[in-house]
């Protein structure tokens, strides 16, 4: 392991200022990467807790030898910063990278979390100096954000096909069609592989309400397949 990881592991310890967990409940301990330049929701969160201006938490973070990102924090951020820039809308790491494009699921649950609008939440990420998603539906909305984040509630990244996986647990999750599900992520630029067909035969609907049994060499084998009992109907959500 090098020298730095160490140093940096060691201090700490006795400097919640390096705590990558800024904020989590006792227990949770992991601090900075010395390779990595300390992000802009990292600075913020610290600067919350410690009661400390964005201009003092960076340089006590340069003493340590690290980079710092802090364009566009104001220099005291309230906790409305803090949740726009972690990736689970929640106010504690993981933090967003300016590296990369917000995904349309942050927007959705960051906008769910502060009871703004999605134009809003674009408007403040973009005064924080984040690059902000190119496609957003002129409908969008919060509770989107059940269909543009996983299970364990970090944004899907936009330039990757939905796993098959995600769209049975969301339509399911929402007691929704998977063709509102899929309608839903493709408006936000998700490649969907995953095509329903439009009609359904009886067999279909037994094995998706985990019914069906065998009943002779020419039926389909016995099946505890779960997808949701309501993909084949037109309704939505």
């Amino acid at each position: 392991m090098p020298e730095t990881y160490i140093e940096l592991a060691t201090a700490a310890r006795r400097d919640p200022l390096l705590q990558r967990d800024l904020g989590r409940a006792e227990g949770a301990f992991g601090w900075v990467d010395p390779e990595e330049t300390v992000p802009p929701g990292h600075i913020a969160k610290a600067g919350l807790l410690l009661g400390l201006p964005v201009s003092a938490v960076c340089a006590r973070l340069r003493e340590y030898g690290l980079r710092v990102d802090a364009e566009g924090l104001p220099e005291r951020p309230g906790a409305e910063v803090a949740t726009l820039l972690s990736e689970r809308a929640d106010g504690l790491w993981p933090w967003l990278s300016r590296s990369q494009e917000i995904p349309p699921g942050h927007v959705a649950a960051a906008g769910r979390a502060l009871a703004l609008g999605p134009l809003e939440v674009l408007d403040r990420l973009a005064g924080l100096g984040f690059t902000t998603p190119m496609t957003m539906p002129g409908d969008a909305e919060p509770d989107d954000a059940d269909f543009l984040r996983s299970a364990s509630r970090r944004p899907l990244p936009l330039h990757k096909p939905v796993p098959y996986a995600h769209i049975f647990d969301s339509a399911r999750r929402r007691n929704c069609s998977l063709r509102h599900v899929i309608d839903r992520m493709r408006a936000y630029g998700f490649t969907v592989p995953l095509r329903p067909p439009r009609y359904f035969t009886p067999w279909t609907r037994s094995c998706c309400e985990g019914t069906a049994r065998s009943s002779g060499p020419k039926s389909p084998p016995r099946t505890r397949c779960r997808p949701p009992t309501c993909w084949w109907r037109p309704a939505v959500c």
